[in-house]
């Protein structure tokens, strides 16, 4: 990392979270893998949980964090 980068401070996990977005993804994963015409190992549902896991504990801003750690 280079010495000019600002370093970001961690983000913190939320007090409240609303959980609705989460379980609606969880759920649609589910109804996916059971759905033997439309369901295949090659989709990006573990991508988005992670996705959506991440925003609902974090925020949305917890990928700026992330983002700037990467480079």
């Amino acid at each position: 990392m280079e010495s000019n980068q600002k370093l970001m401070e961690q983000p913190k996990q939320l007090e409240t979270v609303d959980l609705q977005k989460l379980r609606n993804i969880c759920q649609d994963y589910i109804n996916f893998i059971d759905n033997d015409e439309k369901y295949s190992e090659d989709n990006d549902y573990d991508h988005h949980i992670f996705e959506v896991a991440m925003e609902t504990v974090f925020g949305k801003d917890v990928w700026k964090f992330v983002n700037n750690r990467r480079k």
